[in-house]
């Protein structure tokens, strides 16, 4: 996923790197929360818009089944990565 801040509306000096960067950690972590959450979410209620389980679980091998991957979702735990860039 991509994303920009073009506009920011805060009171934080973001002329002052340690105002940046604690800015940029408190997005990572809001984004990286909110995502985990929206994984449990759709787990939690059978549901896999994105079909990642197909390729999630065999990158370079045949794709597993769909009665397989119905077996294996609900078991799966999820680790999510942002990185945001100044």
């Amino acid at each position: 996923m991509y994303a920009r801040l073009v506009e920011y509306q805060g009171d934080r000096y973001l002329g002052d790197t340690n105002n940046l960067l604690q800015l940029q950690s408190e997005i990572e972590n809001f984004l990286k929360e909110r995502t985990t959450e929206l994984l449990q979410k759709m787990q939690k209620w059978d549901v896999d818009p994105l079909s990642m389980g197909y390729v999630a679980l065999h990158p370079f091998s045949k794709p597993i089944s769909g009665e397989e991957w119905q077996k294996t979702k609900r078991s799966l735990n999820y680790q999510v990565k942002v990185e945001a860039n100044t």
